[in-house]
């Protein structure tokens, strides 16, 4: 029986050839008790939430991080992308109208390199501070989803639908109105009545 062969287990350590900490950190900077390691904002820094611009000109701002700012109007919108705000800085941009979006940096930064950007109609993108300039992932196109106006179909309750209030509207036919007499119980005693407005009993007389 061969003889048993003696090992040895050598513990290995793994260096990260980049240094430092994890880029990306060690939580979430929204949730959690420990700070994150790359980024300049505090916990629970998301306050934002999704932000509709009606206007033609718009201003980043520290509180717009990790948030979405939509852009919803037929005119050329200038948006102004302010290099004074904190580095490692995030925030999507979304483009509903029609109108094109010019993006420009602030303080002689750039954005992916050149002074502006142009956002087209139906586009997002994703905008990015650090190390002083601007960097844009774009290209994602969407397609706002806009019910349908139900055409009026003739002798149905339903008649119609509006995408702009969300309601129905319906064709309600009267129903019927009148008295119907209701016979007396006793020789000397009344005739009772009920009383019927548009198929609703509004009035009830009882016999005697």
């Amino acid at each position: 029986m061969p003889e048993p062969v003696a090992s040895t287990l050598h513990a290995v350590e793994v260096v990260d050839p980049r240094g430092g900490v994890s880029p990306i950190g060690t939580v979430s900077p929204n949730t959690g008790s420990a700070a994150n390691t790359n980024s300049t904002y505090g916990q629970g820094a998301f306050a934002s939430g999704i932000a509709v611009e009606s206007g033609t000109s718009y201003t980043m701002q520290d509180t717009d991080y990790q948030g979405i700012v939509e852009f919803n109007t037929a005119s050329a919108i200038a948006v102004t992308l302010n290099s004074a705000v904190k580095a490692n800085f995030t925030c999507t941009i979304l483009n509903l109208g029609t109108g094109a979006i010019t993006l420009t940096p602030t303080l002689g930064a750039t954005v992916n390199g050149a002074g502006s950007l142009a956002l087209g109609s139906g586009v997002g993108c994703q905008v990015f501070f650090a190390n002083g300039n601007w960097t844009v992932f774009s290209g994602a196109t969407f397609i706002p989803v806009t019910p349908a106006t139900i055409a009026v179909v003739a002798g149905k309750y339903l008649t119609g639908y509006s995408s702009t209030t969300g309601l129905f509207s319906v064709n309600a036919t009267a129903g019927v109105s009148g008295t119907v007499t209701l016979a007396k119980l006793t020789t000397g005693g009344t005739n009772g009545s009920l009383v019927v407005t548009n198929g609703i009993i509004t009035s009830i007389v009882l016999p005697t």
